[in-house]
């Protein structure tokens, strides 16, 4: 019901001058309202924020943990890069990307992993989710810990739901 409630508002028309159909949007905030576990609906385009509110008593301006939607927002921002030229693409491998983040002992398939293995989670590594998610968050180096977790299937394998494959998409050099 999220996503449906998030495509229309993503495609809802827009009035002459770039504004959302007032009548759509709040269509789509009483929806929102009625959907138990959504706290927050924020709606902006191009750069103006036409609705903003708090459902359940949170405040606009409180930090959220909201781990898996962190997924998409990485995703979004690696397009954004590759649209932009600084980033090669999918197929590109993450070992000169992150040459200088990844630990001297981690297995040396590390850098053949890709963009595209990353954002489908199918890097191979141990997951950092799950049972492995406190030892992850609680390193010292959120990058090193991710990229030094075992092999327990080859890059491009089985999928292995794992934030911290994400997340080595954020890193900086």
């Amino acid at each position: 019901m999220a996503l449906l409630l998030l495509y229309a508002v993503a495609l809802a028309p827009a009035k002459a001058g770039g504004g959302f159909d007032t009548a759509r949007l709040s269509d789509v905030v009483a929806q929102a309202r009625s959907l138990e576990r959504l706290n927050t609906l924020i709606v902006a385009r191009n750069g103006e924020v036409a609705f903003a509110e708090s459902f359940r008593g949170r405040g606009l301006d409180t930090p959220v943990n909201v781990k898996s939607v962190s997924k998409s927002l990485i995703a979004a921002l690696v397009g954004i890069a590759v649209d932009r030229g600084l980033l090669e693409g999918p197929d590109q491998k993450i070992g000169a990307l992150l040459e200088e983040r990844i630990p001297a002992g981690a297995d040396p398939r590390v850098r053949g992993i890709t963009i595209g293995n990353l954002l489908s989670m199918q890097a191979g590594l141990e997951r950092t989710s799950g049972r492995n998610y406190g030892r992850w968050v609680q390193s010292s180096d959120w990058v090193a810990h991710a990229l030094s977790r075992p092999f327990v299937d080859v890059p491009g394998g089985g999928m292995l739901y794992s934030t911290g494959s994400s997340h080595l998409l954020s890193a900086n050099r």
